[in-house]
């Protein structure tokens, strides 16, 4: 940091300085902030206080964040795995099975030596607030949710105002149960709707 020059600050032309300060964060892996240490120092406008990360401070700044988003990572995956293992008494060789990872990936990631995806913290995340889709990946049915989602009504019924189409499926309905129908009227798969005619009006 012996190579910092100061600058005039792009918003207020304040002289930049070096400076330390608490309460900083600065975002490290996409949606998540990590505090930056209070002896740390970054060139920050005194007058309003903006920060400016310079080439010569990138690397380093880099270099902190990550132990400290490692540190955190290891904090939370480990509290989500206890809660996975001694309140719902699975072991943590399901867990890896039901998240599709080695059992070496998940150690360095509880040992703080490597960071993980966020498709695998949200997946975690997932199992710790719904233990149940954790017991249905083990079980073997991923895709029972598919009964759960789709629904039809029977034949000579209407559709519920608040039925949507899904753009995922085309011409298929995704719909929710509503008052309109009684259990006896739903029935478990996906229907197909006929597509309108066109109408064609012969000129005069």
């Amino acid at each position: 940091m012996s190579t910092f020059q100061p600058f005039h600050c792009g918003e207020c032309g304040t002289t930049v300085q070096l400076a330390t300060g608490s309460g900083r964060t600065r975002e490290y892996v996409r949606g998540y902030n990590v505090p930056i240490p209070d002896d740390f120092e970054i060139p920050t406008c005194p007058n309003c206080g903006e920060i400016y990360v310079v080439p010569e401070l990138a690397d380093e700044l880099s270099a902190v964040l990550r132990r400290e988003f490692l540190r955190l990572q290891q904090r939370h995956y480990r509290q989500m795995v206890k809660i996975l293992t001694e309140r719902h008494g699975v072991a943590q060789k399901d867990i890896v099975q039901a998240c599709g990872v080695t059992p070496s990936y998940l150690s360095h990631v509880l040992a703080g030596k490597r960071q993980a995806s966020v498709t695998l913290t949200r997946l975690l995340e997932a199992f710790v607030a719904n233990p149940a889709e954790l017991d249905r990946h083990l079980e073997g049915h991923p895709w029972s949710l598919w009964n759960t989602f789709y629904v039809v009504a029977a034949s000579g019924r209407s559709a519920p105002k608040r039925q949507k189409h899904s753009p995922e499926w085309g011409h298929r309905r995704h719909a929710q149960p509503g008052p309109e129908w009684s259990s006896a009227d739903i029935g478990v798969g996906v229907a197909a709707v006929p597509k309108k005619r066109k109408m064609t009006v012969d000129a005069a």
